[in-house]
């Protein structure tokens, strides 16, 4: 009797198999902001007539749309369909895009391109002065498209080459590879000083994309006012002395 419960309850679990659309579900992570993705789902198909399901990973991008996808393929192929003679639970695993088999080639090429652009932010975040240095960079890309870059050194201008690798690289489609790249930099440091002293930088202009927040603005010694630099529209305020007027106004 037992054998033939169990032969009962295999047939219904294949039958229940039957049902799920596999191509439908597929579906549902088919874009490529689920490359590199997998997800399993758990379906629960009950006697009494309902069904339910879970799937795992929770954190899998634009979740709330993966989940109601999933819901609306199988309401499709359940809703109607013959209940089993008892509870089944079938576990599928839907997998996204695979991401492109050379990452690390993309990755190497990605910063040989943005190599002077990182150059010269270096320069740019870097105190007034020479510059000359040679950095260690590891670059890793994740599978929801993030770059991350780190670096041994924690003095001279790794932490600049870090910040400035990361806002100068761009986006990149989700994936894995991690790889070790050497920069090269050398020229004359930019940055004023920030110390509220003649012509420290007293404030960020709006031509910044991003401070690198290496080099704080201070706010200016007692005699001292914070005035634009005179560079283009948006460059940075820097400390002058103006106590025989106003900040100079500049066309």
């Amino acid at each position: 009797m037992r054998a033939l419960v169990l032969i009962i309850g295999l047939w219904a679990g294949a039958a229940f198999a039957e049902l799920i659309p596999q191509a439908g579900l597929d579906a549902c992570l088919a874009s490529p902001e689920w490359t590199g993705w997998s997800v399993r789902v758990g379906i629960v198909r009950h006697a009494e007539g309902g069904w339910s399901f879970a799937m795992e990973p929770e954190d899998v991008p634009m979740a709330a749309r993966v989940r109601g996808c999933f819901h609306e393929a199988l309401r499709v192929a359940l809703d109607e369909a013959t209940p089993p003679a008892k509870t089944v639970l079938i576990v599928r695993r839907v997998s996204g895009p695979r991401p492109p088999a050379d990452r690390e080639a993309e990755l190497r090429a990605r910063f040989d391109a943005a190599r002077p652009a990182v150059s010269q932010c270096v320069l740019e975040a870097s105190p007034v002065g020479a510059v000359k240095d040679d950095v260690t960079l590891k670059l890793s890309l994740d599978r929801v498209g993030a770059i991350t870059v780190t670096s041994s050194g924690a003095e001279g201008s790794a932490g600049f080459a870090v910040a400035c690798a990361k806002l100068r690289m761009g986006t990149f489609a989700p994936g894995h590879a991690s790889v070790m790249v050497k920069l090269h930099v050398e020229g004359e440091g930019r940055m004023s000083r920030a110390n509220g002293t003649v012509g420290s930088l007293c404030q960020w202009g709006q031509r910044h994309e991003a401070p690198l927040g290496m080099l704080e603005p201070l706010p200016c010694a007692s005699g001292l006012s914070c005035c634009a630099s005179g560079g283009a529209a948006g460059s940075d305020s820097v400390c002058m002395d103006t106590r025989g007027g106003g900040c100079p106004a500049y066309p």
